[in-house]
């Protein structure tokens, strides 16, 4: 197994704005039903849930609030013209995306690239950066009560990620989630299981946890354990719950 590596620092480039000043919080969708049972445990081992058939379009798309949210980092960090020359350089014609349609994964991928080249920044950072504010996006465009609903807390939360996406597919009905496992070593250290079929994103899941723990204002280290593109079956990374510190 290769020897774990840490996470890279989140760029200062995307430290200037608080997560309040980038996203304003906007109203819980209406059409979210909560009633599901959760299918993870709170058990040590790797708990799954069992995703719901999608019978939408084929091939590989992501909804446009990722899109939309990436468009909004950009600008609250770096300005309207940053933004400009990123979808040129990414060739997209959109002025804005729209949160519920559903857009070619190219186009994320292309979005990345371009912000990569306008900042000179590592695609590395760019994902990190992203993920560490997806929780806060997520939270403002009204999905707070639905993170609030899978978990009260960081360590609940990760037990439960893998039913929290079997819930966004009422809403986002062609979803094309990870399948994440959540294994408990200890009471501080996780191991997350991440299988994807979408290759380059295991610095945005590590984005993803830290964005988690400032929601929950738990301290926590983030290394990879092992990554799929060095030969692994799929991604692995533990989590270390740090001493909270007044």
């Amino acid at each position: 197994m290769p020897q774990p590596r840490p996470a890279l620092p989140v760029s200062e480039r995307f430290a200037d704005l608080d997560s309040a000043q980038r996203f304003p919080r906007q109203p819980q969708p209406p059409i979210l039903n909560l009633r599901l049972p959760i299918c993870a445990t709170e058990d040590s081992g790797v708990a799954y849930s069992t995703p719901a058939q999608d019978n939408g379009p084929k091939g590989d798309i992501m909804y446009g609030m990722v899109n939309r949210a990436i468009q909004e980092l950009i600008i609250s960090a770096h300005g309207q013209p940053v933004w400009d020359r990123v979808r040129a350089k990414a060739g997209i014609k959109e002025i804005a995306f729209v949160a519920m349609q559903a857009y070619p994964d190219e186009v994320t991928y292309s979005l990345v690239g371009a912000i990569c080249a306008e900042l000179e920044a590592p695609a590395e950072v760019v994902l990190e950066s992203f993920g560490e504010t997806w929780v806060a996006y997520a939270s403002s465009q009204g999905y707070s009560t639905m993170l609030d609903f899978f978990g009260k807390d960081m360590r609940s939360l990760l037990r439960n990620l893998d039913a929290l996406h079997t819930r966004l597919k009422t809403v986002f009905p062609h979803l094309q989630p990870p399948e994440l496992g959540c294994e408990i070593l200890d009471d501080n250290r996780y191991r997350l299981h991440y299988r994807s079929h979408r290759p380059g994103l295991t610095h945005f899941v590590v984005g993803l946890l830290r964005g988690m723990g400032k929601r929950f204002a738990t301290p926590v280290t983030i290394t990879i354990e092992q990554r799929k593109e060095d030969g692994a079956d799929h991604d692995t990374f533990l989590i270390d719950f740090l001493p909270v510190t007044a």
